[in-house]
């Protein structure tokens, strides 16, 4: 497993006329939740996730306003007409899990 690291950007817009903008812009929306925190709205590069999603067991490590946060794909919304990634549930993970995946 490698580990692949994503600039995250925080959405501030929700609903289905943000996403498709931002679909539309090359991003896609990601909810990033886990460890007893509330959920979080992020959105990232769509080029850069379906290279980081080609691997399912891929450690995905976001760079959010210069924090690192280490992440792993739980669930994936795809668009199989287009070939694209509609959207993405990413879980925390603690170090002694990216330890043990890597």
């Amino acid at each position: 497993m490698s580990v692949v690291k994503l600039t995250a950007n925080e959405r501030k817009e929700f609903g289905k006329g943000a996403s498709r903008r931002l679909r539309s812009a090359g991003q896609v929306p990601v909810v990033v939740y886990g460890q007893g925190g509330a959920a979080a709205h992020y959105s990232v590069d769509a080029h850069d996730l379906g290279l980081a999603l080609r691997n399912p067991k891929n450690i995905i490590e976001l760079d959010i306003a210069g924090k690192s946060v280490s992440t792993a794909a739980r669930d994936i919304q795809k668009d199989y007409i287009h070939n694209s990634v509609k959207h993405v549930d990413l879980v925390l993970l603690t170090p002694a899990e990216v330890a043990a995946r890597s």
